[in-house]
């Protein structure tokens, strides 16, 4: 962490943080929400989809797969077998990978059905612990822990699924969550970043001792801020952030980069005042000389 880091500073971001989190517990949800509320198989669908396309996109395939079965019910899913799956992924171009993420689509309506007789919501409604409820997530296909412990911290926040902690709830490292945890100064200062190339274990860990009863929770907030591009590679809206009246970046004037730069400044000064000094001495010792004459 950056030495200007302090609890003092850690309360502030970790409250502007509750507040953004408290506000999504008492939103009114939008109607694609109420449907993965009443159809929770959407949800978890949603998840099993989320991978390497705009999350909009991966979300929606499960109302698309919906619309040609004329049913949200998950009996018309359980119904239909790979081959259907992976003709209509394909013929519809639902994914980048569409054969892949075909049969993991199809693996999870399977699981659904077999592990959790066909109600997906039986994977959270027994008040489990944070770590079995993202350990229930990671035993579909294609979901790793980032869509696990994003799933598990949507459950609890946008619908109040209620779990007996939320210690397992880590951030999700995507790029917007790491540029905001170095920007913020909960990461080692260097001097060329590349966010992209940032360590997991870096992100996790520091949420962990930021929040560690609930690292998850600056998940929302962090993401909002980057994905809006009000913190930018290259520019920051101070003015907009939640973050810019308290951010330890604001202070830091003087790295390494700033203070060659400023060095590079003065030695150009310095040496333009001595070509400009050398020139008006000449200047002033020929009018002198044709003044003597």
């Amino acid at each position: 962490m950056n030495k200007r880091i302090d609890s003092n500073y850690i309360s502030k971001v970790v409250d502007i943080a509750q507040k953004r989190y408290d506000a999504c517990l008492n939103r009114k949800l939008n109607q694609a929400e109420k449907d993965q509320w009443n159809y929770p198989h959407l949800f978890v669908l949603g998840c099993v989809m989320d991978s390497q396309i705009d999350y909009e996109r991966a979300w929606h395939i499960p109302f698309i797969v919906a619309d040609e079965l004329k049913s949200k019910d998950f009996k018309e899913f359980a119904k239909k077998d790979e081959e259907w799956y992976l003709n209509l992924f394909n013929s519809k171009k639902l994914h980048r990978f569409n054969d892949t993420m075909a049969k993991a689509f199809y693996s999870a309506v399977k699981r659904i059905e077999k592990v959790y007789s066909g109600d997906a919501s039986n994977i959270w409604n027994d008040n489990p612990t944070s770590g079995e409820l993202i350990c229930r997530f990671l035993e579909f296909d294609r979901v790793g822990i980032k869509i696990a412990t994003m799933a598990a911290n949507i459950l609890t926040r946008d619908y109040g699924v209620k779990l007996k902690d939320m210690y397992a709830i880590d951030i999700s490292p995507d790029i917007h969550v790491k540029r905001l945890m170095y920007r913020l100064g909960f990461l080692e200062e260097k001097e060329n970043i590349t966010f992209s190339k940032i360590g997991v274990s870096n992100v996790t860990y520091a949420a962990r001792s930021i929040n560690p009863k609930f690292p998850g929770l600056m998940d929302l907030i962090f993401w909002e801020v980057g994905e809006q591009k009000i913190c930018e590679n290259n520019k920051c809206h101070k003015e907009k952030c939640p973050f810019g009246s308290i951010c330890v970046r604001q202070g830091i004037k003087w790295n390494v980069k700033h203070y060659q730069a400023f060095l590079i400044t003065c030695n150009q000064l310095v040496v333009v005042w001595l070509i400009t000094f050398y020139f008006v001495r000449c200047w002033w010792r020929r009018k002198n000389d044709e003044r003597n004459h």
